[in-house]
């Protein structure tokens, strides 16, 4: 029911203050419904797709929450802890650009910044 994109690159700019708005590697960008069709940049190498099939639309939008804080309110509050993944997910997700998950797995990789 869930489909994320996720920032695989870091986005940065010479500015402090804009960088602040920059997305960075992990950031999750939007939420869509199983089975979108996702447009010719919503892939590799900029981005990576993580499909949910058990978590609602409703469940996943919690992943895009900002930080309330004014001075860092543009920064997600949520990101894909890369690291945190098994080795062959992490491989599939480099070479492919899409993973397929459970909500125990999606709650596993992804942490609160």
């Amino acid at each position: 029911m869930a489909e994320l994109l996720v920032k695989a690159i870091s986005a940065s700019h010479t500015d402090p203050l804009k960088d602040l708005a920059c997305y960075k590697a992990g950031d999750p960008v939007v939420v869509q419904p199983d089975g979108h069709v996702w447009g010719a940049e919503e892939g590799l190498p900029r981005f990576w797709i993580i499909k949910v099939p058990s978590v609602t639309v409703e469940q996943a939008l919690a992943y895009l929450e900002r930080s309330p804080d004014r001075t860092d309110r543009l920064r997600r509050l949520w990101r894909l802890n890369v690291s945190s993944l098994p080795g062959n997910v992490r491989n599939q997700l480099q070479n492919t650009g899409t993973i397929t998950v459970t909500p125990a797995q999606i709650s596993a990789y992804m942490e609160r910044k």
